[in-house]
């Protein structure tokens, strides 16, 4: 029996950085035994200039148009412009008479619909209106859809993380002096309230013996030059962006990881560091509240640097709290957010929408040169 023919629309996941593309790349190549799915992958956006994101906005249209065998389009947005750009998309499949999924990323989703104008709104409302199921990945995100769009068909998808391939970040002594942060360098992430969090505890309280690595791009000049100013040099590890393996070997160097952020989807990098047992303290704004609960780690208001700092204290205090923390976070994540329990939700919700078809009892993988057209055969 042929597979399931699904077309996945969403950005590069070779020449992306980010929680979506991370997605994506997930999806399409995660080799599960899972009902037979045929991915292909359009591209619809690269970072790089102005002209090459036109040419492969417009290539991803009319591949779109021109597709042949095509069961349901799955279309991955963030917010602002990103809603505007994959609407396109979602119109054509509607003139294709396709089935459509929507996913949502977007961190700021929420404030950036509550601030729009009225025009915008009823576009968004419109847009949304025209796909057969709208993904979010949380119940925060779930409650803020059916609360502004009431007869939209909203369902939650975690994200979800292989976590055989992070088994090797597991093996570790507990370092209860260093701490990783893992996100874009930007004040949403809120990178600026841990650069003064760590000031007022290495340079205020003298705690000269705090290490923290600092992983990620964005304002990777603006954060030295404050490490700098700061005299954090020998505190701080600024690290830039890691590739997997680089990942792996500095989660392996702390039992704790920071996420003081102001807005978010659902974080990739919080499902990994407690893949691998870190404790996570971050803030209590959108998904992260479905992933970290009190026995999980430590949960703060956006902004609050006191609160941050006591919960590192806390932590370093009473460290009997990390080895119970690691076992709860490593139960979770292998129960509800591993990746093969992420593909079985996606691919029945696939079946119920498009048709049912049976299980198939092996795997084959199909591979295109190009990653535009990177077909996977799950049978």
């Amino acid at each position: 029996m042929l597979p399931l023919n699904v077309i996945v629309i969403g950005p590069s996941i070779t020449k992306s950085k980010g929680g979506m593309a991370t997605v994506i790349h997930s999806q399409i190549n995660h080799r599960i035994l899972c009902k037979p799915i045929h991915y292909k992958h359009i591209v619809s956006h690269v970072e790089g200039g102005g002209i090459t994101k036109v040419i492969i906005f417009l290539s991803a249209v009319l591949k779109l148009l021109f597709a042949e065998k095509v069961d349901l389009v799955h279309i991955h947005v963030a917010s602002d412009t990103s809603i505007f750009r994959k609407s396109v998309f979602v119109f054509i499949s509607r003139l294709l008479k396709k089935p459509i999924v929507i996913h949502i990323h977007g961190a700021d989703f929420d404030s950036y619909y509550k601030n729009a104008n009225h025009q915008v709104k009823s576009y968004i409302k419109y847009t949304l209106s025209k796909c057969t199921k709208v993904l979010v990945l949380s119940n925060y995100w779930r409650t803020f859809f059916k609360h502004q769009f009431p007869d939209i068909d909203v369902q939650v998808l975690f994200n979800g993380v292989d976590t055989s391939k992070l088994l090797s970040a597991e093996l570790n002594i507990y370092n209860h002096d260093s701490f990783l942060f893992l996100g874009r360098l930007c004040k949403r992430k809120g990178i600026y309230d841990l650069l003064e969090a760590i000031d007022i505890l290495v340079n205020q309280q003298n705690q000269r013996e705090l290490m923290f690595y600092l992983a990620g791009d964005g304002d990777l000049k603006e954060v030295q030059n404050i490490i700098q100013r700061y005299h954090l040099e020998d505190n701080v590890s600024l690290l830039g962006w890691l590739n997997e393996d680089q990942k792996l070997k500095v989660f392996s160097k702390v039992s704790t990881v920071l996420l003081p952020s102001y807005s978010e989807g659902l974080p990739i990098a919080l499902i990994e560091a407690m893949a691998v047992g870190k404790v996570i303290i971050s803030s209590n704004v959108g998904g992260i509240t479905d992933l970290v609960g009190e026995a999980n780690g430590f949960l703060i208001e956006p902004g609050d640097i006191v609160g941050l700092c006591k919960c590192i204290n806390h932590l370093r205090m009473e460290p009997q709290l990390i080895d119970q923390i690691s076992i709860n976070n490593k139960i979770k994540i292998k129960e509800q957010f591993d990746l093969s329990v992420i593909a079985e939700q996606l691919h029945s919700l696939y079946y119920k929408i498009a048709g049912n078809r049976e299980r198939h009892s092996n795997l084959i993988i199909e591979e295109e040169p190009t990653e535009e057209e990177n077909y996977v055969n799950m049978l």
